[in-house]
């Protein structure tokens, strides 16, 4: 009856080593997945940083090159450019006709008609004396009259859905010339103050 309890001690060392072996097993797996959880996160960590630092960068350095649209407003078209003809000691007729109305810088009452039926036999065309100063893709016809002391402008300018007309007519005894090159920036502004009127 002796040798049982020698057994019985030696059968719990067994369970006890056995038990510390599965221990340390699971101490062992939960350091690695640790450790493994803690390289992941500092890898993700850094990734994100980085990321966020170039992104940072990128926004700050590039720059979108856009045309700014003009501010506009629904009254007369011809207002925006009050500015520019009141400061010129020539006598300026601005006209601008869209498919509904018409606008004149004259309080009289004129026919629009009268003058942009030069228009009729004109062709239009890619190019004209504002082209440069308008979006591309627009078509234009043109008449330009150059007198002695009278420079007339005339044109229908071409969108894709409808069109519109300026005639601008520039009268007086100083450098006609002068006043004339004025015109491509005038045009663009009446054509920002149009379009959303059409």
């Amino acid at each position: 009856m002796l040798p049982k309890p020698e057994k019985n001690k030696k059968t719990k060392i067994e369970q006890q080593d056995i038990f510390e072996k599965i221990n340390q097993e699971k101490n062992i797996r939960l350091k690695r997945n640790c450790l493994l959880i803690s390289i992941f996160l500092t890898i993700g960590l850094s990734f994100l940083f980085y990321s966020f630092n170039r992104i940072q960068f990128w926004l700050k350095n590039f720059s979108f090159s856009y045309q700014k649209m003009p501010k506009i407003s629904a009254s007369n078209p011809i207002n925006s450019v009050n500015d520019i003809i009141k400061k010129d000691n020539n006598d300026w007729l601005i006209i601008v006709k869209t498919p509904t109305t018409y606008f004149s810088n004259k309080n009289k009452e004129i026919s629009p008609d009268n003058y942009f039926s030069v228009l009729q036999e004109a062709t239009p065309s890619s190019s004209s004396l504002v082209s440069s100063v308008l979006p591309q893709g627009i078509n234009y016809k043109q008449s330009i009259k150059d007198l002695e002391s009278k420079y007339t402008y005339t044109t229908q300018i071409i969108l894709p859905k409808n069109s519109f007309y300026i005639h601008l007519e520039i009268s007086g005894l100083s450098d006609i010339s002068q006043s004339a090159s004025k015109i491509p920036q005038i045009i663009k502004k009446i054509y920002w103050e149009t379009v959303p009127l059409i």
